[in-house]
């Protein structure tokens, strides 16, 4: 039908000869099918398709069939008007198709599918196919190409009728012209890139804001409110198109104006509150400079497009040989990819800015600061690098209060930012909620607590923890914060200003704290803190001497200094006997002063001997001037820093535990010695002789000598326990630790409340496990009141003895012995002999030795019950030295009695004989020592 000039080139067979038409379209049919199928991926088959997808699977593949066999038999019949319709309504069919079930959502497989229509169309050089193009078709087989299949459809595709190739793209935009639509220009879309990273809306690009429900229901179970949406819409009507690569393109550039206006929107309004703090200005002001290069930037390339359009505006050559206009050639170098990998890094500076600004809308001062440093924990190097330049910056206003506070002592933080805050009320200890401070950061006055030192130092500055940033430790935050309230306190309350204002100019100017040195910081703060730690303490160790105060509380509060306290109770004995309303102060000063003078007290400093002072505490009716006397040490500020109320109370705890058992002691004592001088001389006198009354009572008086022994043991036990094992050990370990001079003052005051507290745990056996802590303290101030009560009866018991022994005297009338007439003239009162003297004394009441002997016999066995409870408590205690106690009271096993010994004491009293005297064999083992 057609002669072989007509034919395409490169189709001739192995002998020269032309290859015929039906062959050319049957290798067409096969070719088109197996590359519409390769380029349409949603022709192929997809794992766990339903079967409905498989179905328009098939129904794809079936229609892209039939649309090559009509494209071809179009070009046979190119003459068929009514053909061309049928082929356009397929392409639309098959478009659509592609558009909803390729797998890319349509975008490449639709290009593809544009290309492949676009090369089969306009191949003009097909040959018209006969009218019935099955019979003309040969088998294929019996006919082999030349030519590999493939290399004969591209050959049949490239070539044109002037045997010149088409491009891609061009074969793209004549399949674009012939559909009735147009691309938008370039140079046009640059125009409005410029606006959108502007936030602005272009022409044919703009931002859209929508509202949505994300469905994510509140903290509270209510559903969350509609949230702002920016999208990115693109005007495509009558000006043209935009393909997909160019709208990827366009949305990576949207994406910076969209950043763009949120951060300069967060940095207006912030700069413009009055009270959002200097590290949120240092914030705004950083965001501030990175918006001026954004601003360059933009101008830069305004300027690009502008200058390069007027340069151009003659006319050029492209690739293809044909005039470019000027804003053609403005846009060779200013092209959309090109200002997308321009832009790359601005967009990543603003997208960690935007998110920063988003995380930090509740974040103040040192909160904020860490919030900025938790992003530097990133393995890319660039975010590292803008998170710490960043840091930088906004760190500033913290390291210029940092530098004031370690250096200076001073507080200049007007909006709260520091992680040191100070007090409004320094009485009182915690955060406290006004702001008290002036605008210009200084500190208000606290002239009228110059005396409260230990308020001053306790409670005048905060430490908060939410405000301390995340680089630096709790613990070395700590260090400044002592740091500065050490320097603040010496130019405060110690009255060395001149030393703070000097330190700096001796040691040197230190480096500018910056958060990019925060290895030059730490060792900054430890020269700091060890500065200021040791010039504080060595203020209170020598020139406030502090350790000459702790050691006048143990020799006189803690009845360290024997020879002062046995010349203080001698004097102050008889006075305190009486009533405590019959006391008077001046009285008690100068049995203080007595005993000052006649002890080694004497050689003291003058300046400690001025602070002690005697004085009665409150009392109510009934109570003796031993129940309410004590001594006070007056001290002064800023010695009262570690000497304060709190633990002047403890020490008074000491005092009066202490005086008791001193009380207790001279109790015992004299009422040993008085009983022990009368019971000799009822001893001298002959059993046959001895009227039954003096033998009751010289059996009576053996008995409570040996219960006083015993008391006597336990009492000198305790008192050596609380000198030798719990003072004396103590006070050793508090100089070990003041003679290393180590720490800062928070250190000191917590070694020193470390041994008060042990001193007051271990002296008044606290930490019984029965009930509370002060179980065994109780029952030792029960143990002393029955102790007291037995000498009381006791006293009874000599007065009685010695009454009886001027009675039988007087009764016999026989002359006393000279030996025996000393002895006796020191055991009767002057009042018996006086009475003696003149007439005879009046009769005695026979059952008052029976009373006498129930008080004695319930006192003793109170004490000893009670020794059995407490030994017990002493050996499960849980401070072992607390437990050696137990071991001294209980060498000899007496009170591992059970309960019916204690009780089987109850007929003691009443016994006589072998009873009494085994009973006299168990005792005597325990007193021998304390009476020798």
């Amino acid at each position: 039908m057609t002669s072989s000039s007509s034919r395409p080139i490169g189709l001739a067979g192995p002998s020269g000869q032309a290859v015929d038409d039906a062959d050319i379209v049957q290798e067409m049919y096969r070719l088109l099918g197996n590359l519409t199928r390769s380029f349409v991926p949603a022709t192929r088959k997809k794992r766990e398709e339903t079967k409905d997808e498989r179905r328009a699977r098939k129904e794809l593949k079936d229609a892209l069939d039939d649309m090559g066999y009509d494209i071809i038999e179009l070009k046979a019949e190119s003459g068929s008007l009514a053909r061309r319709t049928d082929q356009s309504v397929v392409v639309d069919s098959i478009r659509r198709k592609i558009s909803r079930l390729s797998v890319d959502g349509g975008y490449e497989s639709a290009s593809r599918f544009a290309n492949i229509l676009s090369r089969l169309e306009g191949s003009s050089e097909l040959q018209p196919l006969p009218s019935n193009p099955s019979r003309a078709t040969p088998d294929p087989r019996s006919a082999p190409s030349p030519l590999p299949p493939t290399k004969q459809f591209i050959s049949a595709c490239d070539l044109h009728g002037n045997n010149q190739a088409i491009s891609k793209a061009q074969l793209l935009r004549n399949l674009r012209q012939q559909l009735g639509k147009k691309q938008i220009p370039e140079d046009e879309l640059l125009q409005d890139v410029i606006f959108l990273m502007q936030g602005i809306n272009g022409r044919h690009v703009r931002f859209q804001e929508e509202f949505q429900y994300d469905g994510v229901a509140g903290l509270e179970g209510e559903a969350a409110g509609p949230a702002k949406v920016v999208r990115v819409v693109f005007n495509e009507g009558e000006a043209g198109y935009i393909n997909a690569p160019t709208k990827r393109i366009v949305h990576r550039l949207a994406e910076l104006g969209q950043l763009y206006k949120r951060v300069s929107e967060f940095s207006q309004q912030r700069s413009t509150m009055p009270a959002s703090g200097l590290i949120m200005q240092s914030l705004c002001h950083f965001i501030s400079n990175e918006l001026t290069g954004f601003y360059r930037l933009v101008a830069s390339l305004e300027a690009q497009l502008n200058t390069r359009g007027k340069s151009t505006a003659g006319t050029g050559d492209n690739a293809d040989g044909q005039g470019l206009t000027g804003t053609e050639a403005a846009t060779t170098y200013v092209t959309l990819k090109r200002l997308s990998l321009w832009t790359e890094e601005m967009t990543l500076r603003f997208r960690l800015m935007s998110t920063i600004i988003e995380s930090c809308q509740d974040a103040h001062g040192g909160s904020l600061v860490s919030l900025i440093h938790s992003y530097t924990f990133n393995g890319d190097p660039f975010i590292r690098r803008f998170t710490s330049g960043l840091l930088d910056e906004v760190s500033k206003p913290f390291f210029h209060s940092l530098s004031l506070w370690i250096y200076e002592g001073e507080l200049q933080d007007p909006f709260r930012e520091f992680f040191v805050e100070l007090n409004d009320d320094p009485r009182k200890a915690g955060p406290s909620r006004a702001n008290s401070s002036g605008a210009d950061g200084d500190l208000p006055s606290f002239s009228d607590l110059d005396g409260d030192a230990a308020s001053l130092w306790q409670n005048k500055f905060v430490f908060r923890k939410d405000m301390l940033p995340s680089f630096l430790q709790e613990s070395f935050g700590r260090k400044i914060f002592s740091t500065g309230k050490s320097l603040n306190f010496i130019r405060q309350s110690c009255g060395d200003g001149d030393w703070v204002a000097t330190r700096h100019t001796i040691s040197g100017p230190g480096a500018e704290l910056r958060y990019t040195d925060l290895t030059g910081l730490e060792s900054t703060i430890e020269r700091a803190f060890t500065s200021a730690s040791k010039r504080l303490l060595d203020i209170f160790l020598d020139e406030f001497r502090l350790l000459e105060h702790l050691r006048a509380l143990k020799d006189y509060l803690m009845l360290a200094r024997g020879d002062f306290v046995d010349l203080l109770m001698a004097s102050l004995g008889p006075s305190l006997n009486r009533p405590a309303n019959s006391l008077f102060r001046h009285n008690l000063t100068a049995s203080l002063e007595t005993a000052i003078r006649g002890s080694n007290a004497q050689h003291d400093d003058a300046e400690i001997l001025r602070r002690l002072d005697a004085r009665i505490l409150e009392f109510s009716t009934g109570d003796t001037g031993w129940d309410t006397f004590t001594l006070e040490y007056k001290l002064d500020s800023p010695v009262n820093t570690v000497l304060d109320n709190q633990a002047m109370i403890g020490y008074q705890t000491i005092f009066t535990h202490l005086w008791k058992i001193k009380r207790v002691e001279l109790a015992l004592n004299s009422s040993w010695l008085r009983l022990h001088e009368t019971g000799t001389s009822l001893c001298r006198i002959k059993r046959g002789t001895a009227p039954v009354e003096l033998t009751d009572l010289r059996r009576e008086s053996q008995r409570t000598m040996l219960m006083l022994s015993e008391m006597i043991h336990f009492i000198r036990q305790m008192q050596g326990f609380a000198q030798l094992e719990v003072i004396e050990y103590s006070w050793n370990d508090l100089l070990t630790f003041f003679s290393r001079r180590q720490g800062d003052l928070d250190e000191l005051i917590e070694s020193h409340r470390a041994y008060l507290n042990a001193l007051i745990g271990k002296v008044l056996l606290r930490g019984g496990k029965r009930g509370s802590q002060d179980y065994l303290a109780g029952e030792l101030r029960s143990q002393f009141d029955s102790i007291l009560a037995f000498t009381v009866a006791c006293d009874d018991l000599t007065h009685l003895s010695t009454r009886e022994l001027a009675r039988f005297d007087m009764e016999r009338g026989v002359n006393m012995a000279p030996t025996e007439r000393g002895a006796r003239s020191r055991t009767v009162s002057t009042t018996v002999a006086s009475t003696a003297t003149a007439s005879a004394l009046a009769p005695s009441d026979p059952a008052e030795l029976a009373r006498i002997s129930k008080r004695l016999h319930e006192a003793s066995s109170a004490f000893q019950e009670r020794m059995v409870l407490i030994v017990g408590a002493l050996e499960k205690h849980a401070n072992l030295t607390v437990r050696d106690l137990a071991v001294r009271l209980n060498f000899n096993g007496r009170y591992e009695l059970t309960a019916h010994r204690s009780s089987g004491a109850a007929n003691a009293s009443t016994t006589s004989g072998p009873a009494l005297q085994n009973r006299k064999k168990d005792a005597a083992a325990a007193p021998v020592a304390a009476t020798s």
